[in-house]
């Protein structure tokens, strides 16, 4: 949900930049994703989780390095300061115990709490 609403929110304040997603996206994904391989196989983590774990990642980072990218458009509201902190400090943000966040989510953070690794 974080997702769409900052992709919703980029596409609301500035079509010229939303049409830089894809491309973002394109130029981004293979350092993420050898970044993320290369860090989680020198972890502890077993092998059969990390294919599992792997794609999360990926995207969590990629979605801190779009928050960062729009944040002239849309202040950071998710990745940048509830996930990027955990990362930064070597633990992995794993999911959310609470109320699922709701379609077309508002960026309100209600009751709840994330569950980090």
């Amino acid at each position: 949900m974080a997702r769409n609403r900052l992709f919703r929110s980029v596409q609301e304040k500035s079509w010229s930049r939303r049409e830089e997603w894809g491309p973002l996206s394109e130029h981004l994904r293979p350092d993420i994703t050898s970044s993320v391989d290369a860090l989680l196989l020198e972890s502890s983590i077993p092998k059969d989780i990390i294919s599992k774990v792997a794609p999360q990642v990926s995207w969590d980072i990629m979605l801190i390095c779009f928050e960062n990218e729009y944040a002239d458009l849309v202040q950071p509201f998710f990745y940048i300061p509830l996930l990027e902190p955990w990362y930064a400090s070597g633990h992995f943000p794993c999911g959310w115990q609470g109320n699922e966040f709701p379609d077309r989510w508002d960026g309100t953070i209600g009751a709840g709490k994330l569950i980090v690794f």
